[in-house]
């Protein structure tokens, strides 16, 4: 990873261009806290930001594009709260939460990602609120996967321009 934050680690991202890295671009990982804000984060090989095994992460005023993978990877009963991001034009996912991870998803702007705007499963848990989805790609804006266990709620979202679907529980 370009930047990684775990263990008893605090990390504090701001107004940084984390770009061009062979893997994740920012990785939180063992417990890690961290916040990023006002970063630009473009053209990882891997995940834009991957969080994971019980990280807990406020991203805010970020634009995640680009990557290889998803733009962001939240799992392993990571938090994550995403508010006022612009995640597009991925490789995969826009955000996808996974193997217990609890997401908080508000006001961001998701558009043109390669798979789903936002693809939750494997018992993840998902809170979207007031978000735009735009153009994303195979199963469309929002995808949950039946072995999700009904963990997802949205509120008040936009959805344009759609791929398979806008909203779909599997």
């Amino acid at each position: 990873a370009c930047v990684a934050v775990h263990g008893a680690g605090e990390g504090l991202l701001i107004n940084n261009t984390i770009c061009d890295g062979a893997d994740a671009g920012v990785f939180i990982f063992e417990s890690g806290i961290a916040v990023l804000t006002e970063n630009v984060i473009a053209g990882n090989c891997a995940v834009g930001v991957h969080i994971a095994d019980s990280a807990d992460v406020l991203l805010k005023h970020n634009t995640v594009e680009a990557s290889g993978q998803a733009g962001v990877l939240v799992e392993l009963s990571a938090n994550a709260t995403l508010e006022d991001n612009v995640i597009l034009h991925n490789g995969a996912a826009g955000v996808e939460v996974r193997h217990k991870a609890w997401v908080t998803l508000l006001t961001n702007t998701v558009r043109q990602n390669k798979l789903e705007g936002v693809w939750v499963h494997k018992a993840g848990t998902a809170h979207v609120e007031k978000c735009t989805f735009s153009q994303n790609g195979r199963n469309g804006n929002i995808w949950v996967h039946a072995d999700c266990q009904g963990n997802v709620v949205c509120d008040s979202n936009t959805f344009e321009g759609i791929g398979w679907s806008n909203f779909e529980i599997e």
